[in-house]
This record gives C-alpha cells, sequence and structure tokens, in this order.
C-alpha cells in the first residue's frame, strides 16, 4: 500500500532511523513512478543532492510539475531546492504555490514567511508566521518558539522602523525619540538596540 509505504517513510525519517526512509520512498516509487510526495521527500533529503545534484533534483521537480501542477509538495521541495542555492525569490514564489494548493499546511506557511523575511517582506512575512502558527497543530516540521520569535521581531522592527523615520522628518519629536527608546528596551537586545 503506497499510503503505508509513504506514512512509515515519514515517521524513520522523523524518528531519527535515516536510512529507512529513502528505502521506503523508493519502494513507493517502485509502486508509483510519478508520486509526488515520495518524490518531493527524496529531493530534500542531503544524500539525494549529493549523488543527483541538486540541479537534476530542480529538472525533476520542474518536470513533474508540469505533470502535476497542484502537487503542493512539489511546489515545497521546489521551494527548498532554490533556498538551497540561496535563490530567495524563486524560493518564495515556490513556498506560496504550495500554500496555495494545500493552504492548511503550517509548514508551508513557515517556510513561505521565511522567504518573504529573507526578500524584506517583514509585513507579508509576519501575515505568514502568524499563519503558521495557527495551523500548528500536531507535529510540524518547524520550531513554533522560532516562529513566534521571528513574528515578534517583526512587528518590532516594522514598528522601529517608522519611529526611526519620524525621527528622521522631525529630528526634535520627543515623542518619536521616548517611543523608540521605550519599545528597544523593553523587547531588544543590547544588540539589536545598537542597530536601531
Amino acid at each position: 500500500n503506497v499510503d503505508a509505504l509513504l506514512g512509515l517513510a515519514a515517521i524513520a525519517l522523523r524518528g531519527g532511523r535515516a536510512p529507512e526512509g529513502p528505502a521506503l520512498y523508493n519502494a513507493v516509487l517502485e509502486a508509483d513512478p510519478q508520486n509526488a510526495a515520495a518524490i518531493a521527500a527524496l529531493s530534500t533529503l542531503p544524500a539525494a543532492a549529493s549523488a543527483n545534484g541538486d540541479t537534476g533534483n530542480e529538472t525533476r521537480l520542474k518536470n513533474l510539475l508540469r505533470e502535476q501542477p497542484g502537487a503542493a509538495e512539489l511546489h515545497f521541495a521546489l521551494g527548498l531546492q532554490y533556498v538551497g542555492t540561496g535563490r530567495w525569490p524563486e524560493a518564495q514564489q515556490a513556498f506560496f504555490e504550495a500554500v496555495r494548493n494545500e493552504p492548511g499546511n503550517a509548514d508551508y506557511a513557515f517556510n513561505l514567511a521565511v522567504s518573504l523575511d529573507q526578500l524584506g517582506q517583514g509585513s507579508a512575512a509576519a501575515a505568514y508566521y502568524d499563519r503558521a502558527l495557527s495551523l500548528a497543530t500536531g507535529s510540524v516540521l518547524f520550531d513554533t518558539a522560532t516562529a513566534r520569535q521571528r513574528l515578534d521581531s517583526g512587528d518590532l522592527q516594522s514598528a522601529l522602523a517608522a519611529l526611526a523615520r519620524a525621527q528622521q522628518i522631525e529630528p526634535e519629536n520627543a515623542l518619536a525619540q521616548a517611543m523608540r527608546a521605550e519599545v528597544a528596551e523593553d523587547r531588544l537586545t543590547d544588540s539589536q538596540v545598537a542597530n536601531c
């Protein structure tokens, strides 16, 4: 049963039994050579990248996406390939497609948030961090504490940036100076304050 093999493979990888996972995914591919979940999972494993090269995985994922454009797991795997090569705009688009095709997946929303964060789109990133956290019930691949921290710091950084702009426009604005100092004291580390 393909579904059972997929489940066992995922459990093996999450349970630290790394050698079993790929073998089970390969068993899925023997039964169903175009299985998007198995192909996506195998393409994200470090061993797959070193054996086939990232470009081969990227090409394979793109070819499969032409055949299965609604396969969220393929978009997600492609996004991870782009992240591995530092191609954040392409990663953002791939993660967006994953979220569009499977809007209830917290891991997809989190990775979209990270990519938006990397592209300097803080308010959009904050919305997807919040979405990821609200969807994060049960087992997720991302650290919810990290998501919460990034959400909080993203909102804070936006607020500080707005206050800094206000202060530049009107340097003598005591209210903006006081608010900026108060926010920085309460919510930022010393190094973050120094960067404000």
